[in-house]
C-alpha cells in the first residue's frame, strides 16, 4: 500500500520569482516534469503506481487525506494489471488530461496569491504613509479574520479539484482523436518512450545531442500537422520539413504546413 501523504516528505518544489510554486516546470519539464513521469509508463502497472506517486506529491498537506485516498482509489480501479492492451493509450490520455486540469487550478491559484501579496504590500505603504498605525488589538482580529477565509478557500480548492478528477476518471473514457495521441507520443518520446511508430504509422525517432533531444515524426497528415504543430511550437522549437514554425498559433501552424510538400515531417525540440 502506498504511504499516507502525510507520511510523505513534502515535495521541493521549484519555485517562480515571485515565491510562488513554479508549476509549469513541476508539471511541463520535459526531464523532470509530473507528466514526463506519466509519458514514461508503458504498462498498466507502470502507469498506476506512477499517477498515485504524483497524487501522494500534490496532496501531501494536512487535511488532503481524502481527497487523496479517493483519488488512489479510483486510479487503482481504472488502471487493473488485466486490462486489454488497447484501453492502456485511453487511459493514459485520460490520466494525463486530469492532471492538466490539476495544473492549470494551481497555476490559477499561484496567480490569486501572487495579485493578493501585491495589492497587500501597496495597501500597507499606503496605510503607513497617510494613515496612523491600527492598534494591535484591530490587527490581531483582522489576521484572524484572514487566516479562517484562507483555510475555507483552501478546503473549498481542494475539494473541488479533487471531485474535479475523481468525476472525469470515474465518467466514460471516449476515444481521443488521432492527433491528441501522436501529441502525447511525441511528449513520451521526449521524455524516454520507447515508441518506433505513431499513430498514423509512420516512423518516431528520438535523438539526443550534447544535451538536447529532437523528436522526428514522419508521414504526417495535413490536418495533425497543424493541430500538433500549433501545440509543440508552445514548448519549444518545431520544423516542419525543416522549416521553422515560429508562432504556436492554428494560423501560423495552418500556413507553414499547407506550404510543405507531401510527406509532412514534424522535428520538435523541447524547450528545456
Amino acid at each position: 500500500m502506498p504511504a499516507a501523504p502525510s507520511d510523505a516528505k513534502k515535495p521541493d518544489w521549484p519555485k517562480t520569482a515571485a515565491g510562488t510554486v513554479d508549476w509549469e516546470a513541476v508539471f511541463d519539464h520535459p526531464e523532470t516534469g509530473l507528466l514526463a513521469q506519466i509519458a514514461r509508463a508503458e504498462t498498466p502497472q507502470a502507469l498506476r503506481e506512477q499517477a498515485i506517486a504524483i497524487i501522494q506529491q500534490l496532496f501531501s498537506r494536512k487535511g488532503d487525506e481524502a481527497d487523496a485516498a479517493k483519488l488512489t482509489s479510483e486510479l487503482s480501479d481504472l488502471i487493473a494489471d488485466t486490462m486489454p492492451p488497447d484501453r492502456l493509450a485511453l487511459v493514459h490520455y485520460a490520466v494525463t488530461a486530469t492532471f492538466r486540469e490539476i495544473k492549470t487550478f494551481r497555476q490559477k491559484k499561484a496567480a490569486e496569491y501572487e495579485l493578493a501579496k501585491a495589492n497587500k504590500a501597496g495597501t500597507a505603504e499606503r496605510r503607513t504613509a497617510g494613515k496612523s498605525p491600527q492598534s494591535i488589538k484591530q490587527a490581531l482580529a483582522r489576521k484572524k479574520q484572514r487566516r479562517m477565509m484562507m483555510a475555507i478557500a483552501s478546503v473549498v480548492a481542494i475539494l473541488g479539484i479533487g471531485a474535479g478528477a475523481f468525476f472525469y476518471l470515474r465518467g466514460p473514457l471516449h476515444p481521443p482523436r488521432a492527433d491528441q495521441i501522436l501529441l502525447q507520443q511525441m511528449r513520451s518520446a521526449a521524455a524516454g518512450g520507447s515508441a518506433r511508430t505513431h499513430v498514423y504509422g509512420g516512423a518516431l525517432q528520438t535523438r539526443r545531442w550534447l544535451g538536447d533531444v529532437t523528436i522526428a515524426a514522419e508521414n504526417i497528415p495535413l490536418d495533425a500537422c497543424i493541430a500538433v504543430g500549433a501545440i509543440l511550437a508552445r514548448s519549444g522549437t518545431l520544423t516542419v520539413n525543416g522549416n521553422l514554425l515560429e508562432r504556436g498559433v492554428i494560423d501560423a501552424a495552418r500556413e507553414v504546413c499547407k506550404a510543405a510538400t507531401a510527406p509532412i515531417r514534424l522535428s520538435w525540440i523541447p524547450a528545456q
